[in-house]
C-alpha cells in the first residue's frame, strides 16, 4: 500500500500532517470506525498475534504464517494485519504533529553552519601540513642520530675486538715467560736431585721449594691458558672468520703444542715418582698436568703415556709364557696368578693416579650442572685410564698366547674366559661411578677382548657332549620295552621311576651348570633347554600313540566279544563266580598299569620345570630385564603345557584300560536269573561275589602302583572310571530283570495248562532277584566309598541305586 504524508498549513495557523493515500487524519484516526471499535482505545491489540513478534530478533515471515494458520484462518490473519497497518499510520501520524514545532526549530538552528564547516576544514588542513612538516624534520634527525650511534657501537666492537687480542696476546706473552720460568725452576730441581744429600741440607732456601714452584707454574700455566680458550670462544663466527683472529687463533694452536711439549716429560717423571714412592708433592704435580691436558682438550696424551711408561713394561714382564704355564707346558695354570698379580698392581702402585684423576672428573662435574653439560663433560674431558690404557694393553699382550683361548676345549675355554671375565670384572669394580663402567664396555679393547674366544665353538662343543648323553641314554633304555618289564625288576627308591627322566634332570642341570654356563650364550641354552624337554615328550608320544590306537581297537573288539559272551551265558555257564574265575589263566600285566610310574615323573618334571628350573634359569642369567623373564616364562609355559598335554593323554589310556577291566566282572549279572530259576533257594542276605570283583582290579592298582599318585588325581580316575561301569551296571541290571519279568508273564499265561504253583514260584523268584540286585548296588556302592569317592558325585551310579531302591522291601521276606 503507498502512502503519502503532507504538511497542513491551515486551520488556525498550526500545521499537521495528512496522508492522502489511506485518507487518514489525526481527527478521522480518533473517529469511530465500524471495523475495529475495540482496537483504538488504549491501544491496537491483534486478535491471532502479538505485535512484539515483529520486533524479534527470529521473527520469519513464514513460520509467522505458519504459526498463525495453526489457530485462524489466512482471512481473519489478513484482516487483523490491515487494522494494525492502519493503528501504525495513526501512531505515526500522530507522533510528526505532537513534535511539529521542535522539527521547525531544528531545520531554522541548523542555517548558516556550513559556511563554519569550510572555516574549520582550512584551519585542519593547515594544521595538518605543519605537523607533516615537523615530522619529516624528526625524522631526518632520528636517521641522523641513529646513524651516528651505529658508528660509535661498529667503533666499539672494534675497540673490544682490539682489546681481546691484546690480552689474548699479552697472555701468550705471560705464558711464553712462564715456559722459561718453568725450565728454571725443572733445572734446578734436576741440578737438587743430583746433589749428594748432605750438600742438599746446605742448598739455598729457594731450591727447597723447587717442586713446588713446578706445580704453581704449571697451575698458572693452565689458568692462563683457559683463559684464552673462554676469550677465543666468545668471538662470534664472523669475528673469528676475521684475518687478524685467524692468525691469532693459530698461533693458540702453536701455543697449546709447546705447552704439551713441556708438560710431557714433567708429567712422565711425576709419574714414574708417583707409581714407585707415592709422595705428596708427585701427586700435586700429577693433579695439575692432568688439569692442563683437560684445559687443551688432549686428555689422549696422558692416556698414552700411562699406558707406554707404566702399563706395558709391567705387563711384559708379568705375562710371559713361563707364568702362564706355571710348571705345566701347554696349560694356562698360571693365568688367575697373572690377573691377580695385575689387579694387586694397579691397586697398590696406581691408586695415587686413580685417585687424583677421580678428583679432577669430581671437579668438571660440578662445574657443569646441567645433564647434558654432565654428560658431554663425561665423555670428553672424564678420565678413565682403565678403559683407555690399561685394558687395551692387557688386550694387546694376551692376544700373543693363542692356547689362553683354548678352542676345542671346552673345559679350559671355559676356564680360561671365566677367570678372565673375573679380571673384566675386577677392573669394573675399580672404576668411580656407573659412567665409567659404562664406557669401559662401550670401549673397542673390551670388545676386542670377548672376540677372541670362539663362543659358537664351544657351545657346538657343549651341545654336543650334552645331547649326545641324553640320545645315548634314550637308546640304552628303550621306553617301551622298559615300561613292559619295569613290573619284574625292583623299582629303585629315586626321584624318579624311569631312566629317561632321570637323565632328562641331569641334563638341563648341565645346560646351568657354574662350569658350563656362559652368559653370553644365554640365548643358545636355554634352547637347548626347551629342546632337550621336547626330545624327552617327543619319546613318550612314539610310546602312547601306538597304545592310544591299540585302545581304540580293543575297546570295540571287547563291546563285541563282552554282546556274544553274554549270550552263551545264559545257556552255559551255571558254576558260582568264584568257580569261573579259578580256571582263567594268569595273564601278564598289561603295560597300561605300569604307565602310572610315567605318569608319577611327568607330574614330577612338570612341577620342577615350571618352578624349580624357571628360578635356576633366572638366576644363572643375573638380573635379567623384564623382556628377557617374559621369554624364559612362555618358554617354559609351553614346556609345561605339552608335558599337561601328555598326562592327560595317560589319564586317557589307565582310565579306558581299567573301564574294561572293572566292566568284565559284570558279565556275571547275567548268571544271577539263572542262580534262582526253578530253585528253591532262600532269599538272599549277602552281596554277590562278583561285587567284589568290579573294583578289585582298580583297587589293587590304587593301592599298590599309584601310591605315589596324589589322592585328587586318583579320585579323578575313579570317579571317571566307575560313571562308565556304573552305567554298564545299570544297563544289565535292566536287561536282567526284563528278562525275568518277560518268563513270570509267560508263566502267567500258562495260569490255564498248570497249577497254579508256577505262577507263585515264579514271582517269588523275581522278588529273590531283585532283592540281590538291591544288596549287590549297595555293596558296590561301600566299595567305592572305600576308594574315597563321594557315590553322590557318580550319577550313573545314583540312576542304579534308584532302580534298586523299591527291592529294600524284600528285606523282611522270611525264609522259604
Amino acid at each position: 500500500m503507498n502512502r503519502s504524508y503532507s504538511f497542513d498549513h491551515g486551520g488556525g495557523g498550526g500545521g499537521g500532517l495528512t496522508s492522502s493515500s489511506s485518507s487518514l487524519s489525526l481527527s478521522s484516526m480518533t473517529g469511530p470506525s465500524s471495523s475495529s471499535s475495540t482496537s483504538f482505545g488504549n491501544g491496537y491489540q491483534p486478535l491471532c498475534f502479538s505485535k512484539e513478534v515483529f520486533t524479534s530478533e527470529s521473527f520469519k515471515v513464514d513460520s509467522f504464517i505458519a504459526d498463525c494458520r495453526k489457530r485462524v484462518p489466512l482471512e481473519s490473519v489478513q484482516k487483523d494485519l490491515k487494522e494494525y497497518t492502519r493503528h501504525l499510520d495513526a501512531e505515526l501520524v500522530e507522533l510528526i504533529n505532537k513534535e511539529y514545532h521542535s522539527f521547525f526549530s531544528l531545520s531554522s538552528s541548523l542555517a548558516g553552519i556550513d559556511v563554519g564547516l569550510n572555516e574549520f576544514n582550512d584551519t585542519l588542513s593547515s594544521i595538518k601540513s605543519e605537523i607533516s612538516n615537523f615530522k619529516g624534520d624528526i625524522n631526518k634527525v632520528r636517521e641522523c642520530v641513529e646513524d651516528k650511534l651505529k658508528e660509535k657501537k661498529k667503533i666499539d666492537h672494534s675497540k673490544k675486538l682490539l682489546q681481546l687480542y691484546i690480552s689474548v696476546s699479552d697472555s701468550i706473552s705471560n705464558i711464553n715467560g712462564l715456559f722459561e720460568q718453568l725450565a728454571m725452576v725443572t733445572q734446578n730441581d734436576q741440578q737438587q736431585q743430583q746433589q749428594p744429600s748432605n750438600m742438599a741440607l746446605f742448598s739455598p732456601p729457594s731450591s727447597l721449594h723447587s717442586t713446588l714452584s713446578v706445580e704453581l707454574v704449571i697451575d698458572r700455566i693452565s689458568n692462563s691458558f683457559f683463559q684464552i680458550q673462554r676469550q677465543i670462544e666468545s668471538l662470534a663466527p664472523e669475528e673469528s672468520s676475521l684475518k687478524l683472529f685467524k692468525t691469532l687463533q693459530l698461533k693458540v694452536v702453536e701455543l697449546s703444542n709447546k705447552i704439551e711439549l713441556n708438560i710431557d716429560p714433567i708429567f712422565q717423571e711425576a709419574l714414574k715418582t708417583s707409581v714407585k714412592s707415592g709422595n705428596l708433592s708427585s701427586v700435586e704435580i700429577l693433579s695439575n698436568c692432568l688439569k692442563t691436558y683437560q684445559v687443551l682438550k688432549k686428555i689422549h696424551i696422558p692416556y698414552k703415556i700411562v699406558r707406554k711408561s707404566i702399563i706395558k713394561p709391567y705387563l711384559i714382564s708379568t705375562i710371559t709364557i713361563k707364568n702362564l704355564e706355571n710348571g705345566l707346558k701347554g696349560s694356562c695354570e698360571g693365568l688367575s696368578s697373572i690377573y691377580s698379580n695385575i689387579i694387586s698392581y694397579l691397586q697398590k702402585n696406581c691408586s695415587e693416579l686413580f685417585m687424583v684423576s677421580n678428583s679432577i672428573n669430581t671437579y668438571y662435574y660440578h662445574q657443569n650442572q646441567s645433564q647434558q653439560q654432565q654428560e658431554q663433560q663425561t665423555n670428553a674431558l672424564s678420565y678413565n685410564f682403565i678403559s683407555e690404557s690399561i685394558l687395551p694393553e692387557v688386550d694387546e699382550q694376551i692376544a700373543f698366547f693363542r692356547q689362553i683361548f683354548a678352542t676345542g676345549i671346552p673345559d679350559l675355554f671355559f676356564r680360561t674366559y671365566n677367570q678372565t671375565n673375573q679380571f673384566i670384572s675386577a677392573l669394573e669394580d675399580m672404576c668411580p661411578s656407573p659412567t665409567h663402567v659404562i664406557q669401559l664396555r662401550n670401549s673397542p679393547s673390551y670388545q676386542s677382548i670377548f672376540k677372541k674366544w670362539n663362543f659358537a665353538v664351544y657351545f657346538q662343543l657343549c651341545f654336543s657332549n650334552i645331547a649326545s648323553s641324553f640320545e645315548t641314554q634314550l637308546s640304552q633304555h628303550p621306553l617301551n620295552d622298559f615300561i613292559s618289564t619295569i613290573h619284574l625288576n625292583p623299582i629303585e627308591k629315586n626321584d624318579y621311576y624311569i631312566p629317561q627322566s632321570f637323565s632328562l634332570c641331569q641334563n638341563l642341570d648341565q645346560c646351568w651348570s657354574k662350569n658350563i654356563f656362559i652368559y653370553e650364550l644365554s640365548s643358545k641354552f636355554f634352547k637347548m633347554f626347551l629342546q632337550m624337554i621336547a626330545r624327552y615328550e617327543y619319546n613318550i608320544q612314539d610310546l602312547i600313540t601306538p597304545l592310544l590306537n591299540t585302545l581304540k581297537k580293543e575297546g570295540e573288539e571287547e563291546k563285541k566279544d563282552n554282546t556274544n559272551t553274554s549270550t552263551t551265558t545264559n545257556t552255559t555257564i551255571t558254576t558260582t563266580p568264584s568257580a569261573t574265575t579259578t580256571t582263567r589263566p594268569a595273564k601278564q600285566v598289561p603295560i597300561q598299569e605300569s604307565l602310572v610310574y610315567l605318569y608319577s615323573d611327568l607330574l614330577k618334571l612338570s612341577s620342577k620345570i615350571s618352578v624349580h628350573y624357571k628360578s635356576v634359569v633366572l638366576n644363572t642369567i643375573r638380573n635379567p630385564s623384564k623382556e628377557i623373564e617374559d621369554i624364559v616364562s612362555n618358554g617354559i609355559k609351553d614346556a609345561t603345557q605339552s608335558i599337561q598335554k601328555l598326562l592327560s593323554s595317560l589319564d586317557t589310556i589307565i582310565t579306558s584300560h581299567f573301564k574294561i577291566k572293572c566292566s568284565e566282572s559284570l558279565l556275571f549279572i547275567n548268571t544271577l536269573s539263572s542262580q534262582y530259576r526253578l530253585t528253591n533257594k532262600p532269599f538272599p542276605t549277602s552281596p554277590s561275589q562278583y561285587v567284589s570283583m568290579i573294583l578289585n582290579p582298580l583297587e589293587t592298582f590304587l593301592n599298590n602302583k599309584a601310591m605315589m599318585i596324589p589322592s585328587h588325581i586318583r579320585v579323578e580316575w575313579v570317579k571317571t572310571i566307575l560313571a562308565p561301569v556304573s552305567e554298564q551296571f545299570l544297563a544289565n541290571a535292566n536287561e536282567t530283570l526284563s528278562s525275568v519279568t518277560k518268563l513270570n508273564e509267560t508263566l502267567r499265561r500258562m495260569k490255564g495248562k498248570k497249577t497254579d504253583s508256577a505262577p507263585a514260584a515264579a514271582e517269588s523268584n523275581v522278588e529273590k532277584l531283585s532283592l540281590q540286585f538291591y544288596l549287590d548296588v549297595v555293596k558296590y556302592g561301600q566299595l567305592i566309598s572305600k576308594l574315597g569317592v563321594d557315590i553322590q558325585q557318580i550319577q550313573s551310579y545314583t540312576n542304579l541305586l534308584n532302580l534298586v531302591e523299591p527291592f529294600k522291601i524284600y528285606l523282611q521276606q522270611p525264609a522259604l
